[in-house]
């Protein structure tokens, strides 16, 4: 385990690929673990303890970045990026530094409440980018048994914010076979939809649904993986919900299953990946 995240913890120089990638920017991890205890997440308990990047250290690795990667936007990585120390001063003293080179800021995806004004201003000084939020379910009672507690009120709220301050799209990530997931759980993702757009008159929102796939050292480790069939009729549910200014998109249920299996596998597995990958 690092025990914290000094200058020699980022990799120097930032790889920079020679192909057209996803996420073409310059990263910078600004924090690592996480406290919230979200019962899916594996990265939240494995990463622990929180340990977090000093102001001056991200400064001076952005600077360092964009020098030797001429990069024109930078993204500051965290699993809960609001929770950054002051994040507001970050993005302040960053934006001083990158405006004049019009290198914009992004962040990963965010819990959903606590998307503010103050943040909206600062990350649309130099370029608006994508903005994600991550309920995982529509249905609040099972969010509180994630151990994600907060309601659809202050998620709704932070999305008219956003659309208050210029952005014209949203990213919602949902998952689906989720332990404890009942029918009306699907059903309420039809009712979000519909609230948001509401506060939201002409912005448009992408939903991400993904099947939950059980991840080893969390508290839904031994839960089986749902069904594919019933995944699928899951899927078809929630792809009847399109409309006007949403897009959806999905994770096959088949691929889900592989990544379950690989996810709690052992080397008792070996012999079967062998012989998929001789086939």
């Amino acid at each position: 385990t690092v025990a914290e995240l000094s200058e020699e913890t980022l990799p120097s120089p930032p790889i920079l690929p020679i192909c057209e990638i996803t996420h073409d920017r310059l990263a910078v991890e600004i924090m690592r673990g996480c406290t919230w205890g979200c019962r899916f997440c594996q990265a939240g308990y494995v990463n622990r303890p929180l340990r977090i990047r000093p102001e001056q250290d991200i400064i001076k690795a952005v600077e360092k970045g964009i020098r030797q990667t001429g990069w024109e936007e930078i993204s500051l990585l965290s699993f809960t990026i609001l929770d950054y120390p002051n994040l507001l001063n970050l993005i302040r003293r960053l934006n001083e530094i990158l405006k004049k080179r019009m290198i914009n800021i992004s962040l990963p995806a965010m819990r959903g409440e606590l998307f503010s004004e103050e943040l909206a201003i600062l990350l649309k000084e130099i370029k608006k980018t994508g903005l994600t939020f991550a309920p995982e379910t529509a249905s609040e009672q099972l969010r509180c048994r994630l151990n994600k507690k907060f309601s659809n009120e202050r998620l709704i709220s932070s999305i008219h914010t956003a659309y208050k301050f210029g952005w014209k799209q949203v990213k919602l990530y949902f998952m689906i076979g989720l332990p404890f997931e009942k029918d009306d759980d699907i059903a309420e993702i039809d009712i979000l939809i519909s609230q948001i757009l509401e506060a939201y008159p002409k912005g448009h929102i992408k939903l991400s649904v993904n099947p939950f796939i059980p991840k080893p050292h969390t508290p839904f480790e031994t839960v089986e993986f749902a069904p594919i069939e019933e995944l699928n009729e899951k899927i078809s549910r929630i792809r009847r919900m399109k409309r006007r200014r949403v897009e959806i998109k999905y994770q096959s249920p088949e691929v889900s299953f592989i990544e379950a299996f690989l996810s709690r596998a052992d080397d008792k597995s070996f012999p079967v990946i062998e012989a998929v990958y001789k086939q």
